[in-house]
């Protein structure tokens, strides 16, 4: 699904039910990546898999891709949907970005 974020559409799936848990792939790669962790995880929590804007789905916009521009797109993300109880799962950049997010 998609939705818009600091005047991008960001695309992102969900699966599963119960406390949040969003998945933030590397550079260069997409939320596909962590399909077997998603298949996993999924059972317990619920999954936000996010593709970085300027990656698969998800619009680059006139922003330059730096870790705090993609972890303001995350915040964003997560106070539209109105999340509490968060954790980040990172991979390369996409821990990074969370680091980022979490400060």
């Amino acid at each position: 699904m998609f939705t818009t974020v600091n005047s991008i559409k960001l695309y992102y799936e969900e699966f599963g039910d119960g406390d949040v848990l969003i998945f933030l792939h590397g550079n260069g790669e997409d939320l596909n990546i962590f399909k077997n962790s998603i298949d996993f995880f999924s059972k317990k929590y619920k999954i936000i898999a996010v593709d970085s804007r300027g990656h698969w789905k998800s619009e680059t916009g006139a922003a330059p891709l730096t870790i705090p521009s993609l972890a303001k797109d995350i915040i964003e993300l997560i106070f539209q949907n109105k999340l509490t109880n968060v954790s980040l799962v990172g991979f390369s950049d996409g821990g990074n970005i969370a680091i980022e997010v979490a400060s």
